[in-house]
């Protein structure tokens, strides 16, 4: 196939392949709309039959057909839009295309989700898959994890890596502005290989944007390690000091299990909300949670993540960074957690606000949510002090997690992290 073929190639109907925890079958078809709907959606019958509730508050099993979704999502459902990348994924993607020969602005949302094909995180794929416009076969392969740390920081500045195909295939699908990859990683013995082999696991590694310092990555491996001494599932993670000044964060993948994919939902996705506005309150999050889970234990796990985020100055808390997983009971729950690490969020305010509030969070806030959420004021006493206990031993905890993050920036860490423990008071 030549690369002007694939350039005017237009996709007007394709399937959504359900892929979740060994079974495989047609979800839903996603078609253009010859009115201003731009989008439409239809559940198969498998699906109907099956029972799924994938999008059970904004799409939920219908025979109805589904049109009208929101610009931000790219006028997609939102359970579909999980599957495309943003930030550092989108890019990589609109880079691949340009050094193809291919404009990305006359690649159709479709096109996108057929170019990912089975490469998605999740447990949805898409067909028909398009192949990569270049229609080759690597050229470079990437051999470990500071060659794949290289090749990253080439393009974070601005340079042309010759790995670019294979830094797509790797990281052209998560979430998120920092650069990622998608790897094979056996905690045991350390190897790692951009392919599955004998003993690997699934794992997602994080590297420094551009304007960030490589200690950032020993940052979030510490607040990992608070976030799981404070009750929190969080997956097993590390940080690795490479060669050349360069580090990464990695941390265990929780839609791969057992060779199979689990399905995720997005709170974003979930809620047809905009991640990239502070459009949420934790009421909203746990109110969700309530709904898709039923569930006051999945909603006491959601408070806990809302004191960790508040106590640990983890403002960059929007919806795109709450998810559930669905189980082989096929019911949802809420996801294990990740992207936990100090940032200041727009104008120096949580993206998800507390009670209205986006800084100086109280208590009685906290308890306000909580109580919103049918959480007796006892047990969500107890929930804060938990929290409040592990991040009061911060200094200590990260200094047995590494060495590698300058005084002064920790002292401002801490220093944050002290304020917000003091408004407990009130």
């Amino acid at each position: 196939m030549t690369m002007r073929n694939f350039q005017y190639r237009s996709l007007d109907r394709l399937e959504v392949i359900y892929n979740g925890h060994g079974e495989q079958w047609v979800l839903g078809h996603l078609a253009e709309s010859t009115a201003h709907a731009r989008y439409l959606f239809e559940y198969t019958h498998k699906a109907l039959d099956n029972g799924i509730e994938f999008s059970p508050l904004q799409l939920p099993l219908s025979t109805n057909t589904y049109a009208n979704f929101e610009h931000f999502q790219d006028w997609l459902p939102g359970f579909i839009a999980d599957s495309l990348p943003d930030g550092w994924g989108r890019l990589l993607m609109d880079r691949f295309l340009r050094r193809n020969h291919v404009d990305p602005g006359r690649i159709s949302v479709l096109e996108r989700l057929a170019l990912l094909g089975d490469n998605t995180m999740g447990a949805l794929t898409y067909q028909p898959a398009l192949p990569l416009p270049d229609d080759q076969e690597d050229k470079y392969s990437i051999l470990n994890l500071t060659g794949l740390a290289k090749q990253i920081r080439k393009e974070v500045t601005g340079q042309d890596s010759e790995a670019l195909r294979e830094l797509f295939l790797l990281g052209g699908s998560p979430h998120g502005a920092r650069p990622k990859a998608q790897v094979e990683y056996n905690p045991s013995t350390g190897q790692m290989k951009t392919t599955a082999f004998s003993g690997s696991e699934p794992w997602l590694v994080k590297f420094p944007a551009a304007e960030e310092n490589p200690w950032v990555c020993a940052l979030e491996e510490a607040y990992a390690c608070t976030a799981r001494m404070a009750g929190i599932n969080f997956p097993i993670s590390r940080y690795f000091r490479l060669k050349g000044g360069l580090a990464a964060f990695g941390v265990q993948r929780f839609d791969r299990e057992n060779g199979m994919r689990i399905p995720v939902l997005s709170m974003a996705g979930a809620l047809h909300a905009d991640f990239r506005l502070p459009c949420m309150d934790y009421i909203d999050i746990l109110r969700a949670t309530g709904s898709i889970t039923r569930s006051v234990v999945e909603r006491e796990i959601q408070a806990r993540r809302m004191v960790f985020n508040v106590l640990m100055h983890n403002r960059d808390d929007h919806v795109k960074n709450f998810s559930f997983i669905l189980n082989e009971s096929n019911e949802w729950v809420v996801s294990p957690a990740y992207d936990l690490t100090f940032a200041d969020g727009p104008g120096g305010q949580h993206q998800t606000s507390v009670t209205g509030h986006g800084m100086d969070i109280t208590r009685t806030m906290l308890l306000k949510v909580a109580d919103n959420a049918g959480i007796a004021p006892a047990r969500m006493n107890r929930i804060i002090d938990e929290v409040a206990d592990v991040a009061t031993n911060f200094t200590h905890t990260i200094r047995n997690v590494t060495d590698d993050i300058p005084d002064d920036e920790l002292h401002q860490v801490t220093n944050c992290i002290n304020r917000n423990l003091s408004c407990l008071k009130r």
